[in-house]
């Protein structure tokens, strides 16, 4: 998280983690051993410090790409909306 917080200072961070139902946490743990932690509490930090969550994996590529070709606005009060077709 201290990591974290510096770097998006400089540059966005865009995640995307897998396993965010209950159903997947589940199945983290059989697989791996270890709870992969409550999604709540880990859309409540990605909040905090800032970082980009996508909800989709593909929507991460599609977040970086257009990062990539716009420049970072400047001031604290910025908003984006877009109206997707088809989407929910």
């Amino acid at each position: 998280m201290e990591v974290a917080r510096e770097v998006v200072k400089r540059k966005p961070i865009v995640l995307y983690k897998a396993g965010r139902t209950s159903a997947t946490e589940i199945a983290s743990l059989s697989h791996t051993g270890s709870l992969s932690g409550s999604d709540e509490v880990f859309d409540a930090m990605c909040r905090q410090i800032g970082i980009l969550r996508a909800q989709e994996a593909i929507h991460a590529f599609d977040v970086a790409e257009t990062l990539s070709k716009e420049p970072m606005p400047g001031g604290k009060r910025v908003g984006v909306v877009s109206g997707a077709v088809g989407s929910v």
